[in-house]
């Protein structure tokens, strides 16, 4: 990082940046971790034009990190993560952070930005593709990297206007064991629902067979009552009367 640029954008933050972001993990909300002390930093520690401003941490050449919250972890229970958090994530073990731009209808605090989320996160790990749900909304909906997801076309707690950017499959799948495995879980349900469909279809197929048959059964019946009863008449008419 050199004069407020960084190549690394995902790692870094730069000075103007004050609100909630995506660390490089994916696993939690964060923000920067950005200080401006009383002195300029060392030299080769200086990364923006303002020669005092830096990362908390020496052993780290003072490097302005995207620091997770100990509050903000994505698979953190929703009663520990507390009401600010709460109005705006969903928290869960298949969860991710998701970047974004956006503001929360319900917000507890005064945060300047909020540019990234915690979503749910389901794995199509046949097809590398994957679906979203996020605050608000129960169902979700197809995330192609790259392009964005509205976020009040699909929730009732975000403000118009707010949308997160879908970030690369590997991103937010690898390793996402429960995301995977509730999109298994989800394929099974509707497999399931389809089965039970087919099922429903071939009975009635069945029983339209045994209603065919039981007419056929009684039309030959009928049939072979008749050939007898023709076949009697014809003895008794053929044969000699005895006087």
């Amino acid at each position: 990082m050199e004069k407020n640029i960084t190549k690394w954008p995902k790692m870094f933050c730069d000075g103007t940046l004050d609100g909630i972001l995506c660390p490089t993990d994916r696993l939690r909300v964060g923000t920067c971790g950005i200080e401006s002390y009383s002195t300029p930093l060392p030299d080769y520690c200086q990364y923006f034009m303002n020669a005092s401003l830096g990362g908390y941490s020496p052993f780290l050449d003072y490097c302005p990190f995207i620091l997770g919250y100990s509050s903000g972890s994505c698979n953190e229970g929703g009663a520990s993560a507390g009401a600010f958090f709460g109005a705006f994530n969903v928290f869960s073990d298949a969860a991710r952070c998701i970047d974004g731009d956006f503001r929360p209808k319900r917000s507890q605090g005064s945060m300047n930005s909020y540019a990234g989320l915690c979503a749910n996160v389901r794995c199509d790990t046949a097809t590398h593709t994957y679906s979203v749900q996020v605050r608000g909304s129960t169902r979700y909906v197809n995330c192609t990297p790259g392009l964005r997801v509205e976020l009040s076309t699909v929730s009732d707690a975000f403000e118009p206007g707010g949308y997160i950017t879908c970030p690369p499959y590997v991103e937010v799948c690898q390793g996402n064991r429960k995301g995977a495995l509730d999109f298994a879980g989800a394929c099974d349900n509707a497999s399931s629902s389809d089965d039970a469909a087919d099922e429903e279809s071939w009975q009635r197929w069945s029983n339209r067979m045994n209603a065919m048959a039981t007419v056929a059964r009684v039309l030959l019946g009928i049939v072979l009552s008749v050939m007898t009863l023709l076949v009697v008449w014809l003895l008794l008419i053929s044969a000699p009367w005895v006087c």
